[in-house]
């Protein structure tokens, strides 16, 4: 598919990861080259895919700079070169016997950390906002991974949570809807580590578009939305690596484009 705007027609009806989409995405604009179309471009891409936060940060770099295929090449690169799955591997403590790590989101840097940690008993939680019975079917191993429900954390051990952020700002995390009555479920005294790779971490304004958008949007992706203080998550997992949550958001640089902050 040589033409780029075929193939950002054709990511309109992408299934696969967020972050795989904004790779390909990224891929396409290059090609483009600051074609006057781009911006409507941009903006469909987003109608069908209004929670991809990678896919938001890499169009607002791109929209944002006077040299837009430059910009698309270097947010593959960084999506392409993220260390999350390693650092969060690192960073996962030991367990105690009869200690499980309850996963909401089975995302491939998740699946990937599992991997590389196979001391760690990993079961995969089902709410409302996300089914992992899918996701786990591609998993990288054949280590099997036992799916539960929310209110079955209390009875299988669960004493930390693991969870896919779909975007953060500097004061909240926003997570697929039902995280809220899980968190109940578990109690206050449960350790809650989120994770936010590269493209995850997004300006206020970006995030709150993001969020309107998903809102008002009749798309395939993860439907309510939710969000959570910092003070209730103990670590933002990242490239970084395990860190608190106002440490986490520090230094990460995105812009404002103005075509991204209206109405899809």
């Amino acid at each position: 598919m040589s033409n780029p705007f075929e193939r950002l027609r054709a990511l309109a009806r992408w299934s696969g990861g967020d972050d795989d989409l904004a790779c390909e995405a990224a891929a396409a604009i290059a090609a483009l080259s600051g074609d006057p179309g781009l911006v409507v471009a941009a903006r469909r891409m987003l109608a069908h895919h209004p929670a991809a936060a990678t896919l938001w940060w890499v169009l607002a770099h791109v929209l944002a700079s006077p040299e837009p295929a430059q910009a698309a090449r270097q947010c593959r690169d960084l999506l392409d070169a993220d260390r999350t799955a390693d650092r969060l591997a690192a960073a996962l403590p030991l367990q105690d016997e009869g200690d499980r790590l309850g996963v909401v989101g089975w995302t491939r840097t998740i699946d990937r950390a599992a991997a590389e940690r196979a001391d760690l008993d990993v079961v995969a939680i089902k709410i409302d906002g996300d089914d992992p019975t899918w996701s786990l079917r591609g998993r990288s191993t054949d280590r099997p991974i036992r799916v539960i429900e929310g209110w079955q954390c209390a009875t299988s051990g669960v004493t930390r949570l693991l969870v896919s952020a779909v975007a953060v700002d500097d004061r909240t995390v926003v997570v697929a809807g039902g995280i809220g009555d899980l968190l109940w479920e578990v109690g206050e005294e449960t350790p809650l580590w989120v994770v936010a790779g590269v493209g995850r971490v997004l300006p206020r304004a970006l995030l709150d578009a993001l969020v309107r958008a998903a809102e008002a949007g009749d798309s395939d992706g993860p439907g309510e939305l939710e969000t959570l203080a910092f003070s209730r998550i103990e670590r933002i997992v990242g490239p970084r690596g395990a860190e608190p949550p106002a440490e986490a958001v520090m230094g990460h640089d995105c812009p404002l484009p103005a075509e991204l902050l209206g109405t899809l």
